[in-house]
This record gives C-alpha cells, structure tokens and sequence, in this order.
C-alpha cells in the first residue's frame, strides 16, 4: 500500500523575530503534515505561535521575523526557495488563509465587490465584465445572501462571517 505525500508538509520548523532586547524564537521544531481533503484545527494558549506559524507557511511574516530552521512544502513546491511571483501564484489560487479579524483584510473604503475583482484580476485572464461576474459569483459561492447587492457594499455594511467568507 504507498501513502500520498502530505499536500503541506512542515519540518523542523522554527520562526525568530528580530526585537530590541535580541532574537525570540516565536515557533520552535514544529512538525505538521495535512493530507489533501484533511481538516487540521491548529490549537493552542494565546501566543504559543498559532498565528505565527501560519504566516510563516503564506511567506507574509512581519519585516522582523524570519523562518530560521525546517521546511515548508506545499503540493511538492518548497515554500521557503519560492520566489515571490511564485508565492503570489499559489496564494489566493491554491492556498488561502482566513485571518481573526476578517474586517482587517478588507479595505474599509472600497466597496467589496471591487476588492474581489483586483485578487481576480492578478489570478484569472477575464475582460472587465467577466471580471465582475466572476465576483458575484464568488459571493455566491460563499453563501453570501443578495450577492449583487452585497457586491456594492462596504466592509462596514457586511457582517462579521460575511466578510470572513469573502
């Protein structure tokens, strides 16, 4: 019987930040495979590097921090040797992530639907039209109820998980 390799695989990981007062190694020797298809919740007392470790995996840690030790693989593809068209190519299109406050991602005054449209826009090849139909159906997608509606509001005009799920 063989075994897929895992869709992420991380090793060893350990993740620092430059500070003041020296070097604080905010993640340290983390190991995490995920199969595709599998749910992994990533649990843990507030600052044990949750968060951290994510950011670490997308490639948008803080100026100060940087991954120190270990390997990040996604669907084959090392993370860490990736350039950075090539990590604007896999976020968004292959892997994602769904910040704690969902209103911070957005922008508060741009209406959401055009938010939408500009990741299509780096993403998909679409003239104008297709771009906003693309959106609506995006908002669709996600459940989000009155989608050409919604696609003319604000962050502020959306509810929490609603702007969560765009």
């Amino acid at each position: 019987m063989t075994t897929n390799p895992p869709l992420l695989d991380i090793k060893d990981l350990t993740v620092e930040f430059q500070t003041r007062r020296g070097v604080v190694k905010a993640v340290q020797h983390i190991d995490i495979a995920i199969g595709k298809g599998e749910t992994v919740g990533i649990v843990g007392e507030s600052g044990s590097g949750k968060s951290v470790t994510s950011y670490a995996v997308m490639r948008i840690l803080d100026r100060a921090g940087r991954i120190a030790e270990g390997s990040v693989t996604f669907s084959g593809v090392d993370l860490r040797a990736a350039n950075e068209r090539q990590m604007r190519d896999l976020r968004g299109r292959e892997m994602s992530m769904i910040f704690q406050n969902p209103r911070a991602a957005l922008n508060p005054i741009r209406k959401v639907g055009r938010q939408i449209e500009d990741v299509l826009r780096q993403h998909v090849q679409a003239g104008s039209d297709d771009i906003k139909e693309k959106a609506v159906d995006i908002l669709k997608q996600v459940k989000i109820a009155r989608p050409e509606e919604r696609y003319h509001a604000y962050p502020f005009e959306m509810s929490g998980g609603m702007c969560q799920r765009v």
